[in-house]
């Protein structure tokens, strides 16, 4: 998603965009796991969801492969941006 974020930082802005697009999904949001992009200067940001069921297991398999991940990004993430950004 791609959606219209409050001026907000950190954990505040974590804890209100579940509820800015709770509309836009089909899932209860206390299901599901958010990870916010960079503000625009337009005061959009990207918003991954996921199950946080899915979420946890992909940890676990990658913690039973010994890794930890700073991060985990989705496939559309990795594309070049475009020019119209």
């Amino acid at each position: 998603l791609d959606v219209e974020v409050p001026p907000l930082a950190g954990a505040k802005l974590l804890q209100a965009v579940p509820f800015a697009i709770e509309e836009q999904v089909a899932d209860d949001i206390d299901t599901l796991h958010f990870a916010v992009g960079a503000r625009s200067a337009l005061g959009r940001a990207p918003v991954r969801v996921v199950a946080k069921s899915t979420f946890n297991d992909w940890l676990a398999r990658l913690a039973a492969a010994g890794l930890n991940p700073h991060g985990l990004f989705d496939d559309a993430s990795l594309l070049p941006a475009s020019d119209s950004e």
